[in-house]
């Protein structure tokens, strides 16, 4: 999984390189601050990492601002959520992270949820798809519920705790019958995945990019998608909605500010982000690193944000 991660991030610096380009298609934008830190709560390499290069890029591009991207994991993101509440709102500081803050908030982990923050945008979403061993007696979410309830089989399915992975085995296993399938906390995708081709694990969470990878190679078959639309990196695998179970739930990457931003900057923003989002080198970098277009503006990102966190909140 590292190389992967290192292939699809060395593909969109590929990508990046037309990005200059950007400048000349697109209105400038003047912006007020002419060094601006992204915090990212992740390691540098993975696909987070290479969402908020590609984003840093765009930015650099249409504004002449210099960017730089600021890897925070600490405290599972902790360190990173703080740097940006206890910035200035002056656009100078800002956050790029996934759903993974709102599990970390209302899991206990984090004292800081969306609405400690400014709400800009999401930019893409990242599906995952629930996954088994091709020997596995069951070829869909359908067929393994039934499996476990009918049957009284027990399962266990590998998620990382306190991690996004977490809602969607936690959500899987409330619809199956009562410890029909257990949560074993596996460590990252990288970790996680080999405890499942070994046979430790009977169901796995994999990003579509990696799922697509494994299922070519013959090592897992796809049960689902946790999502209500098909992936566009996988049209043919069918999604957890379109079989009946309430499980959409995509990573989805949005960009926050500290609080209190001025609203005319928020606009700047809000007309930025719709350019960064409309280029075509951001939409192939993103479909090089598996990330499907899932465009909000500042104000329709807050109400889905919050909202998220709240859905999250009675998952867990």
């Amino acid at each position: 999984m590292k190389k992967m991660f290192k292939h699809y991030l060395a593909a969109a610096c590929v990508a990046v390189g037309a990005f200059a380009t950007i400048a000349g298609a697109a209105e400038k934008i003047d912006y007020p601050a002419n060094t601006v830190r992204l915090f990212v709560p992740a390691a540098p390499g993975a696909g987070t990492d290479a969402m908020a290069r590609l984003y840093a890029r765009e930015f650099e591009a249409l504004t002449g601002s210099t960017v730089v991207v600021v890897n925070q994991s600490g405290g599972g993101g902790v360190v990173a959520f703080q740097s940006l509440v206890r910035a200035k709102p002056d656009g100078s500081t800002l956050l790029f992270y996934h759903t993974a803050l709102h599990v970390a908030h209302v899991s206990g982990r984090s004292p800081f949820g969306a609405a400690d923050m400014r709400p800009l945008a999401t930019l893409g979403a990242l599906n995952e798809a629930y996954v088994a061993p091709v020997n596995a007696p069951y070829d869909n979410l359908k067929e393994l519920l039934d499996y476990v309830n009918k049957e009284g089989n027990s399962l266990a399915i590998g998620m990382q705790m306190g991690g996004t992975t977490q809602v969607k085995a936690q959500a899987l296993a409330r619809l199956a019958g009562k410890d029909r399938i257990r949560l074993v906390d596996g460590g990252s995708e990288a970790q996680r995945t080999p405890q499942l081709l070994g046979g430790q694990l009977q169901l796995g969470i994999m990003g579509v990019n990696s799922a697509l990878q494994y299922e070519k190679s013959g090592d897992v078959k796809i049960l689902g998608v946790a999502s209500d639309k098909r992936d566009p990196a996988a049209p043919e695998w069918p999604t957890a909605k379109e079989q009946g179970v309430d499980l959409a739930l995509p990573l989805v990457f949005a960009l926050y500010a500290p609080k209190g931003m001025d609203p005319a900057l928020v606009e700047k923003l809000d007309r930025m982000n719709t350019a960064i989002e409309q280029s075509e080198n951001f939409q192939k970098g993103m479909r090089t690193v598996g990330v499907a277009p899932d465009f909000r503006t500042a104000q329709e990102a807050e109400t889905y944000l919050l909202a998220e966190e709240a859905r999250i909140k009675s998952l867990l």
